[in-house]
């Protein structure tokens, strides 16, 4: 499913990236380039590294990257997000855990001068959300011969897709370096799955191999929905090209 959704994700880049670029003239008579692309990177981590923050709270925006295709003479946009995390750990009790969080976003904006090198933006996005956690727990013990061992794997899945406003305000700090935040409302459809697979194991020294005792499992399925708020407290470093 990750495959599938970074795949569509790479493939709305390009299409938009083949626009060959040409120049038009702006209200003022000097010729610009016709469209412009604007990179940008979330630097809150980076300040918190910087400024030794210590025990802040995590800025609760799971988009790390954003993209926005312009179309300068009318200032309207196509624009795209990504955010991805991936986290392994390992115990000494035989417990392995892997989690892994994908947030993908298009949408299409428009971009307003307020002065003074000042600009807000309107928006409308459509956000899917894909979030993974695989877990493994071994547990053995010994009795005298025998040696009694249960593997626990579980598979939690939340798949969640959107639709829902986006605001943001950028102060221009050069022609091509921009200091922006964003406010998002989106209202999202989830499905959460879970799989839960257990099995006993019995082995003995004396070459009776390996024996499974019991087997059991776990599946559920739960439908629902929720509107997350994200405040303009993310920072992003915006480069156009």
């Amino acid at each position: 499913m990750l495959n599938k959704i970074l795949l569509c994700f790479a493939l709305f880049l390009s299409a938009v990236s083949m626009y060959a670029q040409d120049y038009t003239v702006n209200t003022s008579g000097a010729k610009q380039p016709k469209y412009s692309h604007y990179v940008g990177v979330q630097i809150n981590p980076l300040f918190k590294q910087i400024l030794s923050l210590g025990n802040t709270d995590d800025v609760d925006n799971p988009f790390l990257l954003k993209y926005a295709f312009r179309e300068n003479r009318s200032k309207r946009e196509i624009t795209a997000g990504l955010g991805y995390s991936l986290s392994n750990s390992t115990d000494q009790d035989g417990f392995e855990s892997t989690n892994s969080d994908l947030s993908l976003r298009v949408g299409v904006a428009k971009k307003y001068d307020i002065g003074r090198g000042f600009e807000v933006g309107i928006g409308v996005d459509a956000i899917v959300n894909a979030r993974s956690i695989n877990t493994v727990n071994v547990q053995s013990n010994s009795f005298g011969q025998f040696v009694d061992s249960t593997i626990t794997k579980s598979n939690s899945t939340l798949l969640s897709m959107g639709v829902g406003p986006q605001i943001t305000f950028s102060y221009n700090i050069t022609p091509n370096i921009q200091l922006g935040t964003e406010m998002t409302y989106y209202y999202q459809y989830s499905t959460d799955k879970l799989n839960v697979e257990s099995k006993n194991y019995r082995s003995d020294s004396f070459g009776g191999g390996t024996v499974i005792l019991t087997t059991s499992s776990v599946n559920e399925e739960d439908k629902g929905n929720m509107v997350n708020l994200n405040i303009p407290v993310a920072l992003f470093l915006i480069i156009r090209f």
